[in-house]
C-alpha cells in the first residue's frame, strides 16, 4: 500500500480540509463560552442544547440533498456557495441582541453547513485514487478535529483578552473570507452523474443493509462528538470545579487525540478488512469509556480516559464514510455520504440535547453518560456484522 499525490491533489485536500475545519469552529466555538451566553439570554440548560440542536436539525435534513446536489453538479461551486453563506451568518451570531436573533443564526449556520461536509466527502472519494481515499479522508477527520482545538480554547483565550464571548468568536470567523479566495484555485475533478445513474444510486443505496448499519454506527459516533463538545466544559466545571479555562484546555486535548487517531483510523482504513476493525474497536473502547465517565474521582485518571474518548471519537472518522463507495462504487459517493452523514446528524441534534434534558431533570451528569454508553454498545454489537460478513465471504472465495 502507497499514499502518492500530486501538488494540485495535496494542495486540494489541504484546502478542503481546512474549510471543514474553520466551519467546525464557527459550529462548535459557542460551547466553552455557554454559560457566558446562557447568562447574557437567560437560557435553561436545555436551552444551551438546543441551541445546538436548532444548528444540527436543518443540517441533518439538508445532508440528501447535499448529496444529490454534488452527484449532479461540481462540488466546488456548490462548496464554494455553502462556505460563504457560513461566513456571512458567523459573523452575525456575535452581534445577536435577542434570543431569537441568537437562534435564528445558528439555524442559518446550520443551512450552510448542510450543504458543505458531503460535497467535502464526495470531492475527495471521486477526485483521489482507490489508494489513499481512507488516508485523505482521515486528514480531512483529523483537520475537523484541529478546528474542534481552535473551538474548545480560541473562545475562552480571546474571551479574557478582548473582554467578552462576542468580540471572542467574531475574531475566529476572520480565516472563512480567506479561505474563500483559496477556495476559488482548487480545481474540479470530479465528473458528474446524469439523472439516470443518480436513479441506480437510490437503489445502490437504499437497498443495501451496510447503509443502515453504518447508519446507526454514525448516529451514535456523531451524537458522541457534538455531546461531548458541548457539555464537557459544563461538565468539569460544575462536577469538578475546574476554571473554565482549564476544561477547555482538557476538550483541546481531546481533540488533538482526536486529530491523531483520525489519521492513524485512515491509513488503516486503505489496508484489507481495516474498515471494519477500525469501526468495531472505535465503538466497543468509546461505549467502555462513557461508562467509566460518572467514577472518575481522580484528576489524573480523568485525563488519560478522557484523552481515550477524544481519540475513539474519530479513530473510525474514515472508514465510516469510505465503506459504503468501496462496496458500491464511487458513483454513489455522494448520495451514500448524504444518507450516513443525515444519520450522523441525526445524532448530534439528539445527544446534546438528551443530556442537557437529565441534567435538568435529575441534577447531574451521572444517567446521561450512561445512557450513551449503552446507545454506542448497540452500535458495537451490530458492526460485529461486517467482521463476521466479511470473513464469510473470504471462506466462500468472494474477498
Amino acid at each position: 500500500m502507497h499514499w502518492n499525490h500530486n501538488k494540485g491533489e495535496f494542495y486540494s485536500i489541504l484546502i478542503m480540509a481546512l474549510c471543514m475545519a474553520e466551519s467546525l469552529v464557527v459550529a462548535y466555538d459557542y460551547s466553552p463560552v455557554a454559560l457566558s451566553i446562557a447568562a447574557d439570554f437567560r437560557l435553561t440548560y436545555s436551552d444551551i442544547g438546543l441551541l445546538q440542536t436548532s444548528l444540527f436539525i436543518p443540517f441533518m435534513v439538508l445532508q440528501i440533498p447535499a448529496g444529490l446536489v454534488s452527484d449532479r453538479y461540481d462540488s466546488k461551486r456548490v462548496i464554494f456557495a455553502a462556505l460563504a453563506m457560513i461566513t456571512v451568518s458567523s459573523f452575525f451570531f456575535p452581534i445577536s441582541w435577542s434570543k431569537a436573533v441568537l437562534f435564528s443564526t445558528r439555524i442559518i449556520t446550520g443551512i450552510s453547513l448542510g450543504f458543505m461536509f458531503v460535497p467535502v466527502v464526495r470531492f475527495l472519494i471521486v477526485s483521489i485514487g482507490k489508494l489513499g481515499i481512507g488516508m485523505s479522508l482521515g486528514i480531512l477527520g483529523g483537520m475537523q478535529a484541529f478546528g474542534s482545538i481552535v473551538a474548545s480554547l480560541g473562545p475562552v483565550a480571546l474571551s479574557n483578552i478582548t473582554g467578552g464571548w462576542r468580540s471572542a468568536l467574531m475574531l475566529l470567523a476572520i480565516p472563512l473570507p480567506i479561505l474563500l479566495i483559496l477556495l476559488s484555485y482548487v480545481k474540479e475533478k470530479q465528473r458528474q452523474n446524469e439523472t439516470s445513474e443518480m436513479y441506480n444510486s437510490f437503489r445502490k443505496v437504499l437497498s443495501n443493509k451496510t447503509t443502515w448499519l453504518l447508519g446507526y454506527d454514525n448516529f451514535v459516533r456523531y451524537g458522541i462528538v457534538v455531546m461531548v463538545t458541548t457539555w464537557i466544559p459544563a461538565y468539569l466545571v460544575e462536577q469538578f470545579h475546574y476554571s473554565l479555562l482549564d476544561a477547555s484546555i482538557t476538550l483541546g486535548l481531546m481533540w488533538l487525540a482526536a486529530a491523531i487517531m483520525s489519521i492513524v483510523g485512515g491509513y488503516l482504513s486503505d489496508m484489507e478488512r481495516g474498515k471494519s476493525f477500525v469501526i468495531v474497536i472505535a465503538l466497543a473502547g468509546t461505549a467502555i469509556v462513557l461508562a467509566s465517565t460518572p467514577e472518575l474521582a481522580y484528576n489524573s485518571t480523568r485525563i488519560i480516559v478522557f484523552l481515550f474518548l477524544g481519540g475513539l471519537m474519530y479513530f473510525s472518522f474514515s472508514p465510516m464514510f469510505f465503506m459504503l463507495p468501496s462496496l458500491l462504487g464511487k458513483e454513489i459517493a455522494g448520495f451514500a455520504s448524504g444518507v450516513e452523514n443525515m444519520m450522523a446528524t441525526s445524532g448530534a441534534a439528539f445527544f446534546p440535547f438528551m443530556m442537557g434534558y437529565i441534567r435538568d431533570v435529575t441534577g447531574g451528569y451521572g444517567d446521561g453518560w450512561l445512557l450513551s454508553s449503552l446507545l454506542v454498545a448497540a452500535a458495537a454489537l451490530i458492526s460485529l456484522e461486517f467482521i463476521t460478513q466479511r470473513v464469510g465471504d473470504r471462506k466462500n472465495g468472494k474477498a
